[in-house]
This record gives C-alpha cells, sequence and structure tokens, in this order.
C-alpha cells in the first residue's frame, strides 16, 4: 500500500483521469456528440481512441496504433489534445441547464447579440440573468454582467434616460461592497486552513499569541443580520478554523452551528450549494464528537447519512465530499462507543476506496483516514494491522502537511510494537521518534512523560510495572485540561489504554465502558 498521487504527470494521464471520472450517462452522451452528423476521419479517430481509452483504463500509444487502422503516431498528440477540449464541450453542453452554467451560458448570449449590434436584446438577456444571479447570490459573476450593462448603456444610446443610470450606479457600489466583504473574509478562512494543515493545533504559547494576533489583525464591519449567504459563511467558517485550531471546543460549534443555520436562512442554497451544506454538517458532527455529545452527533450524523439520496453519479466531487465526510464520521462514531472491532465488519470497504482513490482525495485526507484506520484497529486489539496503516504515515516524507498526525502515529506505533513484545525494536525507536519531534518542534510536556516511561520499560521489575503505569495515568490526567497539552489526548486516547493495563482489560472495553457510563 502506498499514497496514490493523484496529480496528472502528463497529458495522456490528465486525459485518462478525465474518461475515468466520466459516468455511464456522460460517455453516452460524448458518443452521440463526437459523432454527430460528422463523417470526418478526426472525429472517427477521437470516438475510436475514446472507447479504447475507456475500454483499456489507460493510454497505450503503441496498443492504440495497432487498434486503429489509419492512426498515425504523429497525430496522437493532437487527438489527445482536442480529445480532452472535445469531452470538457461535451459535458457543458450536457449541463448547460443548471444554474451557474446556465448563467454562463447567458452571459455568453448577450455578447454575441451585443457583437451583433442587437443592444436591446443583449440588455434583456443581461436583465434575466442578473435577476438569477442576485438569487443565486453569485456577486462576482453579477459584477460583470453590471460592468457589461454599465458599457452598453454608456457607449449607445438605449434606455439612458431618467433613473436608469443612478440605479446601475447605486446597484454597482452595492454589489461591489458585498463582494469586498465576502473576498476579504473568504481569505482569512483561506489562511487559516493553510495555517492548520501546516501546523495542526497550537502547541505553545508564542503560536496561540501568533494566531490570535494574525486573527485579530485586520477585521471588517459585518452586520450578521443582514449579512448575505457568503458573508455569514466565511465569517462562520474563519472563526470555526480559528477556535478550532485554538482548542477551544465550545465557541468552535457555536460557529458550527451558526454555519448550518445558514442554510436554513437561505433555503435554496442547499441544494444550490450542496457541497458547502454537506461540509457544514461534517463540520458540526466534527464539534460534537470533540465535546463527546453522542446524541447530538448520532442526530446530525442521521442528518448527513440522508443527504446521500442528493448524491448523483454524475457529480464526481459532490458523491466524493459525501463518501469522505460519511466515513470520517462513521470511524468517530465507533471511537465515541468504543465498538473497535465491529467496524471491521466494513472497514475493508473504505481501505479498498482509499487505496483505489476515484475521488482524487489529498494526501492530507489520506493521511488522516490511515490514521484512523490504525486507531480502529489498535483499539480493538489487532496491534499488527495498526502498525501497518501507522507506517503508511511514518513513511510518507512529506512535513509540511499535518506534522502533528505524523508525531501521533509514531507514538501510537511505540505502544503498538510493545504491546506486541518487540522490546528491542521498541528502545532504538523511542530514541529515533524523541529526535523527529524535537527536530518538528512537537515536543510537549505529555511526550516527556511518555518518553520517560518508555525508556524505563525493559528494566521495570514485573511487579512494579503496575505502579508505573498509575504514576503515568497520574501525570498525564494533570494534562488533559491544559489548553495548550491537551491537543496530544484528541488524536491518542492513552488515558484509556493505561486504565487497560491497569485493570488487565482490553482498551475496547474500557472505552466502552466510559461510554456507557456517560
Amino acid at each position: 500500500m502506498k499514497f496514490k498521487n493523484t496529480t496528472p504527470s502528463s497529458k495522456s494521464d490528465a486525459l485518462l483521469q478525465l474518461i475515468m471520472s466520466m459516468s455511464k450517462a456522460e460517455k453516452r452522451a460524448f458518443s452521440i456528440y463526437v459523432q454527430r452528423g460528422s463523417t470526418s476521419s478526426d472525429n472517427t479517430y477521437y470516438y475510436n481512441v475514446f472507447m479504447e481509452i475507456n475500454k483499456r483504463k489507460k493510454f497505450d500509444d503503441e496498443i492504440m496504433l495497432k487498434q486503429i487502422p489509419g492512426l498515425k503516431k504523429s497525430q496522437l498528440p493532437n487527438i489527445r489534445a482536442n480529445l480532452y477540449k472535445q469531452i470538457l464541450s461535451c459535458l457543458r453542453n450536457l449541463y448547460s441547464k443548471k444554474d451557474y452554467f446556465s448563467l454562463l451560458e447567458g452571459f455568453d448570449f448577450a455578447r454575441i447579440l451585443y457583437d451583433k449590434g442587437l443592444y436591446f436584446q443583449s440588455l434583456d438577456q443581461l436583465q434575466k440573468i442578473k435577476a438569477k444571479a442576485i438569487e443565486l447570490q453569485e456577486y462576482f459573476l453579477l459584477a460583470d454582467i453590471l460592468q457589461f450593462e454599465k458599457f452598453i448603456e454608456s457607449q449607445y444610446i438605449t434606455r439612458s434616460v431618467g433613473e436608469r443610470a443612478n440605479n446601475l450606479s447605486e446597484e454597482s457600489v452595492f454589489y461591489f461592497k458585498k463582494m469586498e466583504k465576502i473576498n476579504f473574509l473568504s481569505n482569512k478562512a483561506l489562511k487559516l486552513y493553510d495555517w492548520y494543515l501546516k501546523n495542526g493545533y497550537v502547541k505553545n504559547v508564542r503560536e496561540k499569541n501568533e494566531l490570535k494576533a494574525f486573527f485579530e489583525n485586520e477585521n471588517i464591519d459585518i452586520d450578521l443580520f443582514t449579512a448575505s449567504f457568503y458573508e455569514l459563511i466565511y465569517y462562520h467558517q474563519s472563526h470555526m478554523w480559528y477556535y478550532y485550531i485554538s482548542q477551544d471546543f465550545q465557541n468552535y460549534y457555536r460557529h458550527c452551528l451558526k454555519f448550518v443555520d445558514a442554510f436554513e436562512m437561505y433555503p435554496l442554497m442547499k441544494n444550490v450549494k450542496l457541497p458547502i451544506y454537506m461540509k457544514a454538517i461534517h463540520n458540526l458532527c466534527n464539534a460534537l464528537f470533540f465535546l463527546n455529545s453522542y446524541n447530538r452527533y448520532q442526530y446530525h450524523f442521521q442528518k448527513l447519512e440522508e443527504l446521500r439520496v442528493e448524491v448523483k453519479p454524475d457529480k464526481a466531487n459532490i458523491e466524493g465530499l459525501y463518501y469522505l465526510y460519511y466515513y470520517l464520521h462513521k470511524i468517530d462514531l465507533h471511537v465515541l462507543e468504543g465498538t473497535f472491532q465491529k467496524s471491521w465488519d466494513w472497514l475493508p470497504d473504505l481501505i479498498f476506496l482509499v487505496e483505489k482513490n476515484p475521488y482524487n482525495w489529498d494526501l492530507h485526507r489520506v493521511m488522516v483516514f490511515y490514521y484512523k484506520i490504525a486507531c480502529l484497529y489498535f483499539g480493538g486489539g489487532n496491534f499488527s494491522r495498526a502498525i501497518d496503516f501507522l507506517n503508511l504515515v511514518i513513511n510518507q516524507k512529506t512535513f509540511d502537511i499535518r506534522v502533528d498526525i505524523q508525531s501521533y502515529a509514531r507514538i501510537l506505533n511505540l505502544i503498538a510494537h510493545y504491546e506486541l513484545g518487540n522490546q528491542r525494536l521498541l528502545q532504538y525507536q523511542v530514541k529515533s521518534v524523541y529526535r523527529f519531534l524535537g527536530k518538528m518542534e512537537e515536543l510537549q510536556q505529555v511526550h516527556k512523560f511518555i518518553f520517560a516511561f518508555l525508556r524505563k520499560l525493559p528494566t521495570m521489575k514485573l511487579l512494579e510495572v503496575k505502579d508505573h503505569f498509575r504514576q503515568l495515568k497520574s501525570d498525564l490526567e494533570e494534562l488533559q485540561n491544559d489548553p495548550i497539552e491537551n491537543r496530544f489526548f484528541l488524536y491518542l486516547d492513552i488515558i484509556s489504554w493505561l486504565e487497560s493495563k491497569i485493570k488487565n482489560k482490553s482498551v475496547e472495553e474500557v472505552i466502552h465502558k466510559k461510554f456507557l457510563d456517560r
């Protein structure tokens, strides 16, 4: 098993990925589109190359030349490039009546009418799509519509009498202010997300102060009672990231809830912006998981499951996001319940999906999946299988993404080797992991306690081992409520593991008992 690089390395790879992403209906539509009323040899070649790639699931120049009579090697580069464009043109035509595509098509129609000198018809077309753009709150496209409308009105004698000019001017000012706020807030949310990918949670007071200074440095006035959909979305998203990275999960939950509420204020957006709606529920489930709120978590996870009927096979992006969120929260549900072995019934399906990666999930998400899968095997007592997946994270050489996940994986790996009795390997790896954490500036007080314990393990007398487990548990429990140190416990429930060793029970038994007590 290895991480799959989803970035196309050549035009052949890009064409192959595009064809593999198409649904049966889209492939059928393209077959009709490419053969539409034409007998040209080029169209025949496009069709035959398309069919060969679809059948063989790969692009092989030599096979193409053998299977397609008359095709020359010199033609292949042009056929690849043009076939790619032909497929995109077909798909654009296929979805031209859907929401945003219809707006773009209408804008193209307005330009064609303008070029024909049919100014009134062009303005009528702009009025139609302008109303739709306002309804969908597509303000950045609306800006282009308004600019074009002003251009026509200022260049030609049309209807620029009375209040027409003033109305256009006021509209422009109003919507450009909206765009300015949306742009500011979306930039802020994006920068915070970038911080999280590189650093994970804040790990010391210096980072916490730097994050706070960055978040509070620049602000923009926004009235949440009159704010547009996107203003609300990006305002709450930026706050969500800030509180999430700071590990203030109560405030994180509050803004996650407001994020979902924005869709209740603008119900049309649930269908129009389904990926964002799914992300809103995903974030809310995430917050409830960290707050250990099982009943509310279960309720919103069910809301996510109900969205499955909205997932269509022709939208790989939406389908990919749905299964990403669905499996992440299905895993978390087992973690909350302490029912790790029950997850093993469906886990092979997820492992197959992650390895095949038909939705092109990025490296960060794949790493998180492998770590969470390892936790399910570890929690259920299959330590060897847990190590297999932890190694997939540990052996990843990209250290600028989720260093914290790579750190947790190394520590969990040490514990798994201890459980398997690999004492010699453990002694070597303790030093290696300690150096890694120091190099990555991930070393905290909680790590120091754990490493001190692991170093002493080989020399401990059998009768003293439980006392050392109790002492480590006591030391770590004091750090659990520390706003900086507690990030360690979010991804690694070492307290429950220590309890399992003290009580001679499995980790699963200990966590499930805690769940039942709650």
